[in-house]
């Protein structure tokens, strides 16, 4: 592609910083596909025009001149400590005025560490939602909540500026708490197809398989996801099968970006991580194995029994010296750990099973051996039915090598893929 990417100013602070800190830093860098000069004057424009034709039910204050990122604050809440704002993209409010008792709750979609997903109705609209109630414990995971909230409108917007057909992102439409009972809702777009995991089970139960066309259209769909997110510098992070869902037209969306980063100016790679260990990369277990023998060796220091307090207080400071000359490897993560992650998840599409393990006649495979096979062992082999394409599409998202491994631009270009995207 011929567009000049320009890639955000500044890396988003942590999950668990202060969430002030956070917002600041989502302000910084908006990214997209024309010149950053000509796109601020547009922003501009967007604003001024949307503050004098748009009508909302709450006071809109732009908070910052290089972006079209407004700042919703609830006239209802007088009380600096109950008063909530959030940001919206032009012409998109995000509603922060919503109680669970505005909902009819329908069926579970989903559950996870933090909670559940359930299928809903806005009751004044008729509207389907997502809404994905988070269940927190503390302040740390509150901010968690907060974070993402903050990550998944930024990401949005990001996408949404760079004017796709189709937005392979699920929207963000509002979120709200309930304070007494440590509840936090996020409320979603509705994908009414459900996620890759049910897909692919459902073809398990049914005994039938994804034709070879169905394959390079999920293929291109995830593709043209990723190449959404990576061109614009953001790596998931955390791709799943639970977390690629389906609409008409058998189009896919990326949910859960609670793990998502967005890379610094002139870098490609980001030394936080994260994700679900069975969909990691070799370049990230490589490292999470020297972890663990670094532990092993820590614990089984712990247990070395000295005679006296002097041996104790000697023993402390020659551990306490070795672990300030001690550095610990960096895990290094790029945009080529979300196309592992992908690769992952085509392979089960296509073969009902992890490419490392197999689950019905194994059962569960320790972590060790696991990792030993992902850093060391090539893939099992898709059905041979398939064709040799798809074959070897597997075998370069799965590239150990990660700087040899395919991108999404070039998988776009595969023409079995591209032949699908053109039908949409």
């Amino acid at each position: 592609m011929g567009f000049e990417i320009v890639k955000a100013e500044t890396a988003l602070n942590a999950a668990k910083g202060d969430l002030n800190d956070a917002v600041s830093y989502l302000m910084d860098g908006i990214p997209g596909y024309i010149d950053k000069d000509k796109r601020i004057e547009q922003q501009e424009k967007i604003i001024q025009s949307e503050s004098q034709q748009t009508s909302f039910p709450s006071e809109l204050l732009p908070l910052h001149r290089n972006h079209n990122i407004l700042q919703i604050k609830n006239s209802s809440q007088s009380s600096p400590s109950t008063s909530q704002s959030v940001f919206v993209y032009s012409n998109l409010p995000f509603n922060t005025t919503w109680k669970k008792s505005d909902f009819e709750l329908k069926e579970r979609l989903g559950k996870g560490g933090f909670g559940v997903v359930r299928h809903a109705i806005e009751k004044s609209t008729q509207m389907h939602a997502a809404i994905k109630q988070v269940d927190y414990e503390d302040d740390d995971e509150k901010e968690m909540v907060d974070f993402e909230v903050a990550m998944m409108n930024k990401i949005y917007g990001i996408v949404r500026q760079s004017n796709p057909s189709f937005i392979h992102i699920v929207q963000p439409l509002g979120f709200f708490t309930n304070q007494r009972k440590d509840k936090a809702y996020i409320v979603l777009e509705y994908c009414s197809k459900g996620d890759l995991r049910k897909y692919i089970k459902d073809m398990e139960e049914s005994g039938k398989e994804i034709s070879e066309k169905k394959a390079f259209e999920i293929v291109g769909q995830i593709a043209s996801s990723l190449f959404q997110l990576h061109s614009n510098g953001i790596l998931h992070s955390d791709l799943k099968p639970e977390n690629v869902l389906l609409v008409e037209g058998f189009k896919v969306k990326l949910a859960d970006f609670g793990l998502a980063r967005q890379l610094q100016v002139g870098r490609d790679y980001t030394t936080n991580h994260g994700g679900t260990f069975l969909y990691q990369g070799p370049e990230l277990l490589r490292i999470k194995k020297k972890e663990q023998e670094q532990q092993q060796v820590a614990n089984s220091k712990t247990k070395v029994k000295v005679k006296s307090k002097a041996k104790i207080k000697s023993k402390a400071k020659i551990k306490s010296k070795a672990k300030q000359q001690e550095v610990q490897p960096k895990i290094i993560q790029t945009s080529a750990a979300d196309i592992w992650s992908f690769g992952v998840m085509i392979f089960e599409l296509l073969s009902q099973r992890h490419p490392f393990f197999d689950s019905a006649s194994e059962g569960d495979v320790p972590a060790e051996e696991f990792i030993r096979r992902v850093v060391n062992l090539p893939p099992a082999e898709i059905p041979e039915h398939y064709p040799q394409k798809l074959k070897d599409l597997i075998k370069q998202m799965l590239e150990k090598d990660p700087s040899k491994r395919i991108v999404a631009q070039q998988i776009l270009c595969i023409p079995e893929v591209a032949a699908t995207l053109a039908k949409k």
